[in-house]
């Protein structure tokens, strides 16, 4: 830069929000709004001019958009192809060739004429140095902050992210109170792509770069796990999920080495996953990591007696949590066994408060399989080692779950009490998850005490708390209370379409409905006779009113008085 002289960077339009966040639909009335998607649509009418913007046509604009980025020149050459194509088969093209975008305007320079002649020409202009980092830089998936840089390249990265923003090749992200206080950078994804072909063409750089970006994000998920989750953490964890999945496939991929470190990943992203409400995403990645584990290590399948401590640690953690999310998703059986193995080796290695957490997984098994006795066993057990070690943590889950137990055993003073008790230590720790659980028993305990009013107010507690933890499976347990609540008092109507939406809402999850799930729903509602109220075909309409609402949209109505 010249003395004096003010840089002012041209940042990409702003692009419609993914299509998962359901505060956003993709209709033309909201599309026009979005500056990407006005240039894509003022330059495809360059090319084609009766082009409109319509509810046909809408998703698949909106999807051009965000692959692009919101970047000008590539919008315009994707404009440019609405003389020939669909806006449809241009996503899909954009989707799997970005980098084949051209445009058919003969006033421009040959390096302006395609995305890959852009990114060609930049490459040109870079000291070996610079390539060499955009391309190791380029194994991570979306932005990435100058600790991560500094951990897969090494101490001179941040000035080579310095002089990438003056050649325009890397994007900054400032700091939000969301995301941490932490810059991040990015590529624009053709940038990133290129990056990762020109990486193809050194194999030693390639294992080095990949290598150590798994093993960062293998202390990052580590580091996230250990700590007191809150909803901010977890927000901002989520930046770099991404690049922890592909860290664990990187692992798995590196054979029998770097197998234990896969489960080690697995075990952490099922923490965050189970945060979310992901349980059947979380069983799949825990089940494929363990099962490779095994295989890897024994033709049996199974642990050898003489392995290193760590690694039978690591792989008690990796069943626990298995254990955890196999119940959460139905598998009960296997949850069992998941739960027997890890006990086991944490007996073998003297691991006291494991032991207790394993013994509450046990109870909670037992729950679900109606044996309320050997469920009390367990959490007994539980709660005796809490005491003994003077841990608070495990001794907040075995009061939850023993008032459980007495809860269906119909001894609500002490239900009440060891509730209560739990909720205290939960609140102190900054246990969102466990709090919801807590609220909801709470709820269900006051409408079988005919308290319909302090029922409601504990789901309007714990919907806020699930719907800041983003976990909608959680979220449609809680509105399937507030469905109970409205049983309670009359309201068949609404009590049908808020059933109906958290039944939608689980379906969606893949993560179905647990015995003890259904049995707290008989118990909320008294029985089904408050549906005599209501002819089949009112009870159908008011099913799919329910099914058809979002979440957002469900959260509302649980909320309307």
């Amino acid at each position: 830069m010249l003395a004096g002289e003010q840089e002012f960077p041209l940042a990409p339009l702003a692009v419609p929000p993914p299509v998962s966040e359901n505060t956003f639909q993709a209709s033309p009335a909201a599309l026009h709004t979005v500056p990407s998607v006005g240039l894509f649509v003022d330059r495809a009418r360059l090319a084609r001019p009766d082009f409109i913007l319509t509810e046909a046509n809408a998703d698949a604009i909106a999807e051009i958009c965000r692959r692009l980025e919101g970047v000008p020149l590539a919008l315009e050459m994707a404009a440019a192809w609405v003389r020939t194509l669909s806006p449809a088969h241009i996503a899909t093209r954009v989707s799997q060739r970005v980098h084949e975008l051209h445009s058919r305007r003969r006033d421009l320079p040959n390096r302006h004429r395609s995305l890959r002649a852009v990114v060609e020409w930049s490459w040109e202009l870079l000291t070996p140095e610079l390539r060499n980092f955009l391309a190791a830089m380029s194994v991570v998936r979306g932005g990435w902050t100058s600790n991560a840089a500094e951990s897969i390249y090494g101490s001179d990265a941040l000035e080579f992210v310095a002089q990438l923003q003056e050649h325009s090749l890397l994007l900054r992200t400032e700091p939000t109170n969301e995301c941490g206080d932490e810059e991040r950078y990015r590529f624009l994804e053709p940038v990133r792509e290129w990056g990762l072909e020109k990486l193809g063409e050194n194999p030693s750089m390639r294992h080095t770069a990949y290598t150590r970006h798994a093993d960062f994000f293998l202390q990052l998920a580590e580091s996230f796990c250990r700590s007191q989750q809150t909803a901010t953490s977890a927000t901002l964890f989520a930046l770099d999920v991404e690049n922890c999945v592909a860290a664990l496939n990187w692992f798995v991929q590196a054979g029998t080495r770097r197998m234990l470190d896969g489960v080690r990943m697995a075990t952490y992203l099922a923490d965050y996953w189970k945060w979310r409400g992901l349980y059947a995403l979380s069983y799949q990645m825990l089940s494929e990591a363990i099962t490779g584990y095994r295989d890897a290590i024994s033709p049996s399948g199974k642990l050898e007696i003489a392995s290193p401590p760590d690694s039978q640690l690591v792989l008690a953690e990796g069943l626990h949590a298995a254990s955890d999310v196999a119940r959460y998703t139905g598998h009960l059986e296997e949850a069992r066994r998941s739960i027997l193995e890890a006990q086991a080796i944490y007996t073998a290695l003297n691991k006291l408060l494991e032991v207790a957490r394993c013994e509450g997984e046990q109870g909670t098994l037992a729950m679900e399989r109606g044996e309320l006795s050997v469920a009390t066993k367990h959490f007994q057990s539980a709660l005796e080692i809490s005491r003994q070690t003077n841990n608070t943590h495990i001794l907040s889950v075995a009061l939850l779950c023993m008032g459980g137990v007495a809860h269906e055993q119909g001894n609500w003073e002490t239900a009440r009490s060891c509730y209560s008790e739990a909720l205290t230590l939960f609140q102190e720790r900054g246990d969102l998850f466990r709090c919801v659980c807590i609220l909801l028993n709470q709820s269900t305990l006051a409408l079988q005490e005919n308290l319909p009013d302090e029922a409601q107010n504990h789901v309007e507690e714990s919907l806020d708390l699930a719907i800041r933890m983003e976990n909608p499976r959680l979220a449609a347990n809680v509105i399937a209370t507030g469905a109970a609540v409205a049983a309670r008092k009359g309201l068949a109507s609404r009590a049908v379409c808020l059933f109906g939406a958290a039944d939608e809402i689980i379906a969606q999850t893949k993560a179905p409905l647990l015995p003890t799930e259904a049995r707290d729903r008989d118990l909320a509602t008294g029985g089904n006779d408050w549906l005599n109220a209501l002819t089949p075909a009112q009870i159908a309409q008011a099913q799919a009113q329910g099914r058809a609402m979002t979440l957002p949209q469900a959260a509302a109505f649980v909320h309307e008085r």
